[in-house]
This record gives C-alpha cells, sequence and structure tokens, in this order.
C-alpha cells in the first residue's frame, strides 16, 4: 500500500496534521478573511513546490507535504464556494475523514485480493489494482465520512 498501509496510527497523524493546517490557516484569517488567506497560502505552495524541483531528497519530501496541503486547502477553497456559511474547520472536518477513509479502504481492499494469485506476470499488478480502486471509489460523500472512526 501507498504509505505503508494503514493502522490507527496513521489515522491519528494525519488527522493531527490536518488539524494543524487548519489551525494555522485559522491564525492567518483573524487578520483577513478565510478565501484571501487559502489563495495566498494555494499560490504561495505551487511556488515552493516548483522552485524545489530535482534540488534532493529533503526538498523532495517537502514538495510531497506541500502537494498535500496544496490539494487539501483546494478542496476547502472549492467547498467554500459551494458552502460559504461553513467554517474552515468544519470543512475540514469533513474531508480529513474522507480522506483516511479512502486510505484505510484501499488498505483493505488490497488485504482483500492478496491471496489472490496474479496470473499476469506483472509484479506491479496489485497495486495498479488499488490505484484503479481508489480511482473508483476515492470521491466520497463528506457528510457520510463525517461517521467514519479512526
Amino acid at each position: 500500500m501507498a504509505i505503508c498501509g494503514y493502522n490507527k496510527k496513521i489515522g491519528n497523524g494525519l488527522k493531527l496534521l490536518f488539524d494543524g493546517m487548519i489551525d494555522s490557516m485559522e491564525e492567518k484569517a483573524v487578520k483577513s478573511n478565510e478565501i484571501k488567506v487559502l489563495d495566498d497560502e494555494i499560490r504561495e505552495l505551487n511556488i515552493m513546490i516548483e522552485r524545489m524541483q530535482n534540488q534532493g531528497v529533503i526538498q523532495d519530501i517537502f514538495i510531497g507535504l506541500n502537494t498535500f496541503a496544496k490539494h487539501f486547502f483546494t478542496e476547502i477553497r472549492k467547498q467554500i464556494e459551494i458552502n460559504p456559511t461553513e467554517s474552515l474547520r468544519s470543512l475540514a472536518d469533513k474531508i480529513t475523514p474522507a480522506f483516511i477513509m479512502t486510505i484505510k479502504g484501499a488498505e483493505e481492499y488490497r488485504n482483500d485480493f492478496e491471496s489472490i494469485p496474479n496470473e499476469t506476470g506483472d509484479e506491479d499488478y496489485a497495486i495498479k489494482l488499488v490505484a484503479d480502486w481508489v480511482n473508483k471509489n476515492g470521491h466520497y460523500d463528506y457528510e457520510k465520512a463525517v461517521e467514519f472512526e479512526l
């Protein structure tokens, strides 16, 4: 599985990371407004990602984290347009479990078919099936995901 599988510690760590990012955004939004803060953050993340390409392993890890944050903030920005009365926190509290639920589901999916013989000869067969599963099932109902437990 991508990111080494799933366990409760990973789920809790991701939740803590998402919460920390929202705390930071809320602090910045006190001096401005949420949409401007999100737009600025997304713009700055794009600059960071672009400028750190092909610089080394630490920069690659930094790019991965910034890409993660950029997509999270972009989704929140999109959801604010749809639900302008919702706060950053309430939107994050819907997106976060949906993401974690998808990771857990992908791991469970992989575990379900791991015992099935691979007759394709493709050593990457399993991970390709997991990616296909995420592509098919990674579109979620945020309201349903809120009920998900790590």
